[in-house]
């Protein structure tokens, strides 16, 4: 039979479903397509504002020049105003005169703060020993008034620490004076590359 129709007709024929298939995977395809361009477009976006906010594209004109040797990349003005405002000022006196000095003044200030504590220790013994001495006395003195003797107890023990000052000196020298030095020897170094 099959030689006197022929062929089947409809063997090439897609079913339904399978064209139904085949769109919704083209629909979701083209879904997924739209949504990552239209990331990629708001990401290119958001960097080239960035890149603006920055000032990237003068920068980048501003190396090539550099790079082709058309600009002199020397030195910018205001540091090299700076350069001669510090070498003027130190000519009279230098960095390490003031560091000097500065380091004589913090000397000076440990040994009256060690004198001063002393001088507070001191009193203090003392007045313990007062306190000691005359505690019957005031006692005696303050139950028959009426006071209360507590007042009395606490009299020397009010002062700070003596040696607080001087801890408070110890730390802030301690925090201040490295970096007067490394600024220091970064002014020299480019002081001398200036020179030069």
């Amino acid at each position: 039979m099959q030689k006197t129709i022929g062929p089947d007709l409809f063997a090439k024929l897609i079913p339904l479903s399978v064209h139904e298939s085949a769109s919704v995977y083209s629909e979701e395809k083209a879904k997924i397509v739209r949504a990552e361009v239209e990331k990629a477009e708001n990401i290119e976006n958001e960097i080239r504002v960035g890149l603006e906010s920055l000032g990237v594209k003068t920068g980048l004109g501003r190396f090539k020049e550099i790079a082709e040797g058309t600009v002199d990349a020397g030195v910018p003005p205001t540091v090299t105003t700076w350069q001669e405002e510090i070498r003027r000022k130190e000519q009279g006196e230098c960095v390490e005169e003031f560091l000097r000095r500065l380091e004589g003044l913090k000397s000076g200030v440990k040994a009256q703060l060690d004198s001063v504590g002393r001088d507070l220790d001191m009193e203090t013994r003392e007045c313990e020993a007062m306190r000691v001495s005359l505690a019957s006395t005031v006692t005696i003195y303050a139950l028959s008034s009426g006071i209360s003797c507590r007042s009395s107890t606490g009299i020397c023990g009010r002062r700070n620490h003596p040696l607080a000052p001087r801890s408070l000196l110890d730390k802030t020298s301690n925090l201040i004076f490295p970096h007067l030095v490394q600024q220091h020897h970064q002014i020299n170094k480019f002081m001398r590359s200036g020179a030069q």
